[in-house]
């Protein structure tokens, strides 16, 4: 049986509107003691648009971190004030199309170990530019 850390401390190093940097004291079960660094997130969503011929859309874009052009899913972090839900808000900037039915159909946790975030996917179909 797999047994849990204790955690001793926890606390925020810098902090911004999209994620904390937090630093955990913890106990193992052998009583070894040690420093645990992440990042928290408010969250993310995944887009999975499909159009009529059932492709899955993805887009290219360019990310700082791997000082190259990508090819991903739509996806992006959630935004505690927006007008629209998180995921059609981030399918509408990066595909320049919107959907008429939208299914969430599960979610996963990126990075874990580094980032302690959510990833919810949708998948959206029946698309139109926006």
């Amino acid at each position: 049986m797999i047994q849990p850390w204790k955690q001793c401390s926890s606390k925020t190093i810098y902090e911004n509107p999209w994620w904390r940097y937090q630093l955990d004291e913890f106990e193992l079960p052998n009583g070894v003691k040690g420093e645990y660094h992440y990042m928290e997130t408010t969250g993310s969503v995944m887009i999975l648009g499909v159009d009529e011929q059932g492709h899955i859309l993805l887009i290219r874009q360019y990310v700082y971190l791997s000082k190259d052009p990508t090819l991903e899913f739509p996806c992006g972090g959630r935004k505690a004030q927006s007008a629209l839900p998180d995921e059609q808000r981030e399918f509408g900037e990066e595909t320049k199309q919107s959907a008429e039915h939208w299914e969430q159909v599960g979610f996963f946790c990126p990075n874990l170990g580094l980032v302690k975030e959510r990833c919810d996917v949708f998948v959206a179909w029946k698309l139109m530019a926006a």
